[in-house]
């Protein structure tokens, strides 16, 4: 192509430009665009999307707790844990009998929270969070929370073991959402979550079916010490 073939076809470049540029121009004027500003996440839980379930038909052993009922409320708790040293010795039961009964008599908003390491011991029909799904995304609470009207008690049960990422945004949502948080933890060596709740509770209580070995108890008292915990005591559960 000579000098002259590559002028006329650079003007005619240079003619076609207003054209081009017009393809590209966007029909609305930037003036008119509006900042698409993201929806911020939910701290608060929205409770009219939580799904309702049935109470259970046990009644609560008022008779047995009022008095370790009683002596909990002094505290006036934001969080409490119910460990043990050992599986088997009644966490679930005096966890879930001491929510019920705080549940009962305060018109607060109460979530059960259970940490359970292999199988659920709860005897509600809540959906468990096998996977931690919950944990990767905090928005997803709604879809895990349950409310067992009669009981005035909101359930979430989870996998410890599902856990692997930091609970600090799933502890807000739930910390600012509910008056009190009982948390039913499995045994220290037996369940990753137990330390991270101790951690961030008013209280722990170590649980015992019998009278405990006093060293062990002492162990069980300085660990939570450590972690930045309040030890209340022991509790034994003797209740069939």
């Amino acid at each position: 192509m000579g000098v002259k073939e590559v002028d006329k076809a650079f003007t005619a470049m240079i003619d076609m430009s207003g054209e081009i540029l017009n393809i590209g121009r966007p029909r609305t004027k930037f003036s008119a665009l509006k900042t698409v500003i993201p929806t911020p996440p939910r701290i608060q839980v929205d409770f009219e999307i939580v799904e309702t379930i049935e109470s259970l038909n046990t009644p609560v052993l008022e008779k047995e707790y009022l008095p370790l009922f009683t002596e909990l409320k002094r505290f006036e708790p934001s969080a409490l844990t119910f460990s043990s040293i050992e599986p088997g010795q009644g966490v679930t039961f005096t966890a879930r009998n001491i929510a019920r009964l705080w549940a009962k008599e305060e018109s607060k908003k109460i979530l059960l929270l259970e940490f359970y390491n292999g199988f659920s011991g709860s005897e509600y029909s809540n959906i468990q969070d096998e996977d931690g799904d919950v944990f990767s995304n905090s928005q997803l609470l709604e879809e895990y929370l349950s409310y067992a009207q009669e009981d005035n008690l909101y359930l979430y049960s989870v996998r410890s073991s599902s856990i692997n990422v930091d609970i600090g945004e799933f502890w807000q949502r739930v910390s600012s959402s509910f008056d009190l948080i009982i948390i039913d933890a499995a045994p220290k060596g037996f369940n990753i979550m137990t330390d991270k709740a101790i951690e961030r509770s008013t209280g722990v209580i170590m649980i015992s079916s019998q009278k405990p070995d006093p060293v062990n108890v002492k162990v069980f008292e300085r660990e939570t010490k450590e972690l930045g915990g309040r030890f209340l005591g022991v509790i034994l559960n003797a209740v069939d």
